[in-house]
């Protein structure tokens, strides 16, 4: 079952962090992507931005999942 909400709204642009990006989730929401793999779903685009630099903080460190 694809639990992906394709949406047709568009987001402003941000600055992309190694192989993450972030999309519009259903009408009101974010979500981040690392490659093609879901890793979160936030209300706002400033959190999707702050969970996803600190994923890269840590990857940089050479921490695992």
């Amino acid at each position: 079952m694809d639990i992906h909400w394709p949406s047709e709204r568009t987001i402003r642009k941000y600055e992309k962090l190694g192989n993450f990006s972030i999309e519009p989730w259903g009408e009101k929401y974010y979500a981040l992507y690392e490659g093609d793999h879901l890793v979160c779903v936030t209300v706002y685009k400033k959190g999707a931005i702050e969970v996803m630099k600190k994923l890269s903080e840590k990857e940089a460190k050479g921490g695992s999942s």
